[in-house]
């Protein structure tokens, strides 16, 4: 579990590497733009900005609901923390990103959103029972690496490549709370019917802009995912935890 944690650190402080090796970091520099209208102040996109703040949120007010708990050692306190500490940096970089629709903005919000999504799978997969896959940890570098050569490299995939991540994520997510027949798999789809309906917001907003006649959706995406994120670290960290024991 140590060794998760330091991963996930280090990944972290990958994104100064980024920052190092990507010198485009003037306003409207990004490939990628939504339908909120471009502001010429200093935040370039107000409503996605802030919607993005949102995300930040639920990281910080799960980390103070978490440091209520008594057993700072446990399993659920460790897994529970590296998820909402990866919670608040994809808010904050997010927030960048919306703030000036820079290159590196972007670069800085997919990679966070890489790492988390990996964090998540390495966590789950680990504790998963009816899971064949061994040698977790080296999956999880693995993953951490690919993510960003992808992120550097190959930019016109990356979307797909987190959307194939999440898909697998909920496949494991699934598989957990079906075989375990636990009482909280009511929330537990509710949270799923909420992440479907916010990456509808999503595509609506990024494929159908044109036709949307000003209207922009995006920020209603943030907002539903920063909910959906916090929601089912507290319904499944537990759960992993209780396998633990």
């Amino acid at each position: 579990m140590n060794l998760i944690v330091q991963i996930t650190i280090s990944s972290m402080d990958f994104l100064l590497f980024l920052i190092e090796k990507n010198t485009n970091t003037l306003y409207h520099t990004s490939d990628v733009d939504f339908c909120e209208k471009n502001d010429s102040t200093f935040i370039v996109e107000k409503f996605n900005t802030l919607s993005s703040l949102v995300i930040a949120f639920y990281g910080i007010y799960g980390l103070c609901v978490l440091y209520k708990n008594d057993n700072k050692y446990s399993i659920e306190y460790l897994y529970s923390r590296t998820l909402f500490y990866n919670l608040i940096i994809i808010g904050l970089c997010s927030a960048y990103f919306h703030s000036t629709i820079s290159a590196l903005g972007h670069l800085l919000d997919i990679y966070s959103i890489a790492c988390t999504l990996s964090t998540a799978i390495n966590i789950v997969d680990t504790n998963n029972s009816y899971s064949r896959s061994k040698n977790h940890n080296l999956k999880f570098i693995l993953m951490l690496i690919i993510n960003g050569l992808i992120c550097l490299l190959f930019r016109l995939i990356e979307v797909f490549v987190l959307f194939f991540q999440g898909i697998y994520l909920s496949r494991l997510t699934d598989s957990i709370i079906i075989h375990a027949k636990i009482t909280s798999k009511r929330d537990y789809f509710k949270t799923k019917l909420l992440f479907i309906a916010a990456i509808v917001f999503w595509l609506i907003d990024f494929l159908l802009c044109d036709h949307l006649n000003g209207i922009h959706l995006h920020f209603i995406f943030h907002i539903m995912i920063g909910k959906v994120a916090y929601d089912a670290i507290k319904i499944l960290i537990p759960l992993m935890s209780d396998r633990n024991t």
